[in-house]
């Protein structure tokens, strides 16, 4: 029994896929990026010992062949990923790199498909920034590439005593009766995840809410100011005395209170957009 399981992994080991590692994002702002993530995951996974691996070009290169010439058009779908995966090989591999930019900030995004369908093998989300995202990135990357490792690793053979060649077998004990046939349940399978647009609609949004609230509250200041040198010091009763009737100090008050209530709404409801702009790229 031992030197059969031991031949089985060997031909399932002869015949699995390659890992690929390849951008599936075309962001804007972090075009050029994509690649050079991937080539850093690749650079780690074969640290870890993972073998038969293709880079962004070889793995381009394979995908043109079957017809589909741009992985960066699945925009980081997990279903569109998993295509890839299957055009590379009914035991391929496929890493999906996706990348966005937001300011100076970059959010990194590694899923590794199994062409044969199922969950992930190994997913990790990053948060770095622009200028310094390979030493920022390190921790969850290497912890990714491990766990993937870890599952593309063969199970070891079982342990136990092996049984010669030339030791007589006693007949197997068959039962009479022979029970019923178990009629297969058809599950269905999980909605795939489509790409992350509401994510990025969203963090716009708050983006621009943020901006608003900004240019607001340094016009509320310029106001006030104006303002503020429209009154005087009255050298008899040293109260300060407004220059104006009492109509104009009243519209102008409640145009620098508006001012600075507009900026607080901004502010407010730009960090909420920009949180759920966060959410919801990670739900993804």
């Amino acid at each position: 029994m031992l030197s059969c399981l031991v031949a089985v992994a060997v031909v399932l080991g002869a015949e699995a896929g390659p890992v690929a590692v390849v951008a599936t994002s075309k962001r804007p702002g972090a075009e050029a990026l994509g690649p050079k993530v991937a080539a850093r995951v690749l650079e780690l996974l074969r640290r870890e010992s993972v073998s038969d691996t293709l880079d962004d070009a070889k793995t381009l290169a394979v995908l043109k062949a079957a017809e589909f010439p741009d992985p960066r058009a699945c925009n980081g779908g997990k279903k569109c990923s998993q295509r890839l995966a299957l055009l590379l090989g009914p035991r391929a591999v496929l890493v999906s790199v996706d990348v966005a930019k937001f300011g100076k900030s970059l959010t990194i995004h590694l899923e590794a498909h199994a062409a044969a369908g199922g969950d992930s093998l190994a997913v990790a989300d990053v948060t770095a920034a622009a200028d310094a995202w390979k030493e920022q990135s390190a921790v969850g990357f290497i912890t990714f590439a491990r766990e993937l490792a870890r599952r593309l690793a063969p199970a070891p053979p079982p342990s136990g005593p092996v049984a010669k060649a030339d030791a007589p077998r006693e007949a197997p004990l068959t039962s009479a009766v022979t029970p019923p046939p178990v009629e297969p349940r058809l599950t269905e399978a999980p909605a795939p995840k489509g790409p992350r647009t509401g994510a990025f609609l969203a963090a716009g949004a708050g983006a621009a809410g943020l901006l608003t609230a900004g240019v607001l509250a340094l016009v509320g200041l310029g106001e006030k100011a104006a303002l503020d040198r429209r009154f005087s010091v009255d050298a008899v009763t040293g109260q300060r005395v407004f220059s104006g009737t009492r109509a104009e100090l009243a519209a102008l008050e409640n145009g620098v209170n508006g001012l600075f209530s507009g900026a607080l709404v901004s502010l407010l409801l730009g960090a909420a957009l920009g949180g759920l702009g966060a959410w919801l790229f990670f739900e993804d």
